[in-house]
């Protein structure tokens, strides 16, 4: 908050822009939360079911789907979490206007699944192909790590997202740390524009 020294009505307008923005904030970060907390949930009843195993959860031996550019990748977990994830992701999706994507990202930067609109086949065009075709990706730049491999309740980074052909977006990341049976698995990830 600014103090009320000059001209009043512009010290109030601001003061209350900024509790607004604080409260957006406030009311993403406890959306995120929830959300991290559902998709954990729904990993570990897996695990208990035997859908999936904790060893193919936590699985990088990462394989390279052939012909993929940008390149792709599957682990052994590839099925159950194309199966699990989405619903509560794409779910999401609709949380707050502003939020661009909504994905979940191991350790090492993989996103197995991501939202319906960057979750298309691949074509010949690798320009298309890396705005269109995002899953399966591996987002191991440093914005993509820090995300990933972060154990603060949130962290937030701003960058510029490339969306093929040399085009960028300036986005807001929002991540809160994944962990699946005390183990971190990596992090909840969204993507939000920037006013």
């Amino acid at each position: 908050r600014l103090s009320p020294d000059g001209d009043g009505e512009a010290i109030r307008a601001l003061n209350a822009r900024i509790e607004t923005l604080a409260d957006e904030q406030a009311e993403l970060e406890k959306g995120l939360s929830g959300l991290r907390d559902r998709v954990a949930t729904a990993l570990e009843a897996a695990l208990a079911r035997g859908d999936l195993s904790e060893a193919d959860l936590f699985d990088e031996a990462y394989q390279l789907i052939d012909g993929s550019n940008p390149k792709h990748y599957t682990t052994r977990a590839l099925p159950a979490l194309e199966r699990l994830l989405p619903g509560p992701l794409n779910g999401f999706l609709t949380h707050d206007p502003r939020i661009l994507f909504c994905i979940a990202v191991d350790t090492n930067g993989w996103a197995p699944v991501h939202n319906p609109q960057y979750s298309q086949p691949q074509g010949d065009d690798p320009a298309w192909n890396e705005a269109h075709c995002r899953n399966r990706r591996m987002f191991d730049d440093p914005t993509g790590l820090s995300a990933a491999r972060n154990r603060e309740p949130m962290f937030m980074q701003t960058y510029p997202r490339q969306m093929g052909g040399g085009k960028s977006v300036l986005v807001k990341d929002l991540s809160t740390p994944l962990h699946v049976r005390g183990r971190h698995w990596g992090a909840v990830r969204l993507g939000l524009k920037l006013d």
